[in-house]
């Protein structure tokens, strides 16, 4: 049974993505740009480079994602300067951040986020939202995320797999309600 550290890991990924690459441009792909999260540590970095250099990349150079996002909307907007506002909502984690751009400049002047709030916790809050505006009794966790995946379909003719939950059975249903503003925080 054979382990891999992070960096091997990350380098099987990046391998994957060089090939598909190489396979899509008809050429050989060398050198790489490649973004991280806005909060990696020079450790977390550094690890991304050994990632790349395994994968058979060089690194021309490490960018925070946030920067990446200005640059890509940049480019498809051609704006010059700007002061936009870069929201990273992942699986796990929600990050803001401030980004200038200016004179080929791209400067991050502030990041906030969150580690523990991202796409399952707003799946959750959703959920819990929708049983009690429609006054449904809360759930344990299982049942829960087949509430989600019910919630996700309730505007949609595709009936939700599994035993039918109270949203998605409910006689006369034609279409999601239409709920107030969600209260307060999640």
């Amino acid at each position: 049974e054979k382990t891999f550290t992070p960096p091997e890991l990350s380098a099987l990924v990046l391998e994957k993505l060089r090939r598909d690459a190489e396979a899509e441009l008809g050429e050989e792909i060398t050198e790489a740009v490649i973004s991280v999260p806005a909060y990696f540590n020079d450790n977390q970095r550094s690890a991304t480079k050994l990632a790349a250099q395994l994968a058979g990349l060089k690194t021309e150079r490490i960018i925070n994602e946030p920067s990446a996002a200005a640059l890509a909307y940049r480019l498809a907007h051609g704006e010059e300067d700007a002061c936009l506002m870069v929201f990273d909502f992942g699986g796990g984690t929600l990050d803001v951040s401030v980004v200038e751009c200016f004179e080929n400049v791209i400067e991050i002047t502030a990041i906030a986020g969150d580690n523990r709030l991202g796409g399952n916790d707003i799946d959750e809050a959703i959920a819990r939202y929708f049983c009690a505006y429609n006054q449904i009794p809360q759930m344990s966790s299982a049942p829960s995320s087949r509430l989600c995946s019910c919630a996700r379909r309730s505007g949609a003719s595709v009936p939700c797999p599994g035993p039918p939950c109270p949203p998605c059975s409910s006689p006369g249903r034609t279409g999601p309600p239409t709920p107030s503003p969600l209260p307060g925080t999640f």
